[in-house]
């Protein structure tokens, strides 16, 4: 059993500070690709051509759509994240271990069986929403250099709506995709949760089962 433990406590704190690095990195990136939009929305009236700024106004609508459903997407993660680190605090203090202060103080009832499997889909949404956050980054880089050039080239709306064109073929991924499945995912957590963690508890044993074969 003290074996079970050990290598459930290392494998559950790995996995809370993995998780606690990626989130912070992938909030570091909405933070500098609105910051980025912001900077490109409020340099829009320096186009005088009416169409030419209405249009690129209006793609940029498309990518603050984009982005703000992301945006909920990492908010409803954080959330649910936030949920199973107390869970693996109350879990840690069930057997005798002071945790780490990064866990966070909240307490709820434990499910030890769910911890581990929890931060495995959590660690598959994560990977998502970066997938996500790549794709809009360079949507928004992108958008950005054509609105300085639409100002410096003063294009016409023709000349607009063809760029755009080529703008669209050229990020054709499309923000706001879900290339992984994790909706669907995330819509059959329990089962997944519960199979996990019982992958997660029964490990050591069957490894040293294997180990004597």
């Amino acid at each position: 059993m003290a074996n079970a433990i050990d290598w459930t406590v290392d494998k559950l704190l790995s996995g809370v500070q993995t998780m606690n690095a990626r989130i912070e990195s992938q909030q570091n990136t909405i933070r500098a690709n609105r910051a980025t939009y912001m900077a490109t929305l409020r340099s829009l009236p320096s186009i005088a051509d009416v169409k030419v700024r209405e249009a690129l106004r209006s793609r940029l609508g498309t990518w603050i759509r984009a982005q703000v459903g992301i945006e909920n997407r990492l908010g409803d993660l954080l959330r649910n994240f936030t949920t199973a680190k107390a869970r693996a605090k109350q879990f840690l203090t069930s057997v005798g271990i002071t945790p780490p202060g990064y866990l966070g103080a909240i307490q709820v009832a434990a499910v030890p069986a769910a911890v581990w499997g929890a931060l495995a889909i959590g660690l598959a949404a994560i990977a998502t929403i970066a997938a996500l956050n790549s794709n809009q980054t360079t949507a928004i880089n992108g958008l950005s250099n054509l609105v300085r050039r639409a100002e410096r080239e003063t294009w016409t709306a023709a000349e607009t709506a063809e760029v755009l064109r080529a703008y669209e073929a050229a990020t054709k991924a499309a923000p706001g995709a879900d290339p992984f499945g994790i909706a669907n995912t995330l819509k059959a957590a329990l089962p997944v949760i519960l199979i996990g963690g019982l992958i997660f508890f029964l490990g050591p044993a069957l490894q040293r089962k294997a180990a004597r074969a």
